[in-house]
């Protein structure tokens, strides 16, 4: 997915979804394109537990502020190769209050990377190379169904996991240095299972395309 990004300005100004991305997305990047294979790694047991310890500090940083966080992406379904970074999403309210976090996060380490207008979400990292992915968005929106319908029905389906862990050594084999042709080929296979499983095209299409 790209993440697009400027200043660091509140929700309504057009401007802050339209840049460059930021040095240390470049970075993730640059590194896929020199090798996926370096960057896959087979599941680790304790990413889980990263993303507890990770939950509960932004609960405490964050308080009423979100409503929920959960962990999403290839690191919250066990037994499935991912990038050792651990993706979560948080919930606010209204897609507009999600800019009063941004202080916050960055005084205790989180990168802001600025606002995604398609996605609606305000994207940070942590760590350098980043650890950590935040996804700050609508409860209810696109982003937050999509991708917990995705991660629930990989986990509830063994046989659609082991699809999927296929298709990605299989794409880091075919497309050992092109990001673009792996992230299509993956993509292409969430949009299959989100229609699979009834999630509206509208969301499909805006999150994954």
């Amino acid at each position: 997915m790209d993440h697009r990004s400027e200043n660091k300005r509140p929700p309504g100004n057009s401007n802050s979804s339209a840049a460059l991305l930021d040095d240390e997305i470049q970075k993730i990047y640059s590194k896929l394109i020199m090798g996926l294979k370096s960057i896959i790694r087979p599941y680790q047991r304790y990413w889980p537990l990263l993303f507890f310890k990770e939950k509960l500090l932004l609960n405490i940083l964050l308080g009423r502020r979100v409503l929920e966080i959960q962990h999403v992406g290839s690191t919250a379904i066990r037994g499935v190769p991912a990038k050792p970074i651990i993706d979560m999403l948080a919930a606010v309210q209204e897609y507009k209050t999600g800019f009063d976090c941004v202080e916050i996060l960055e005084q205790f380490g989180y990168a802001y990377h600025g606002e995604n207008h398609v996605a609606m979400q305000y994207f940070f990292t942590k760590g350098n190379p980043p650890k950590y992915h935040l996804y700050l968005v609508e409860m209810g929106n696109e982003m937050w169904v999509t991708r917990r319908a995705f991660r629930d029905h990989l986990r509830q389906n063994p046989d659609l996991k082991e699809r999927y862990t296929e298709l990605k050594m299989h794409l880091v084999a075919q497309f050992p240095r092109d990001l673009e042709a792996y992230q299509k080929g993956k993509g292409d296979f969430v949009l299959s299972v989100l229609e699979e499983i009834g999630v509206p095209e509208k969301f499909r299409q805006r999150v994954y395309r």
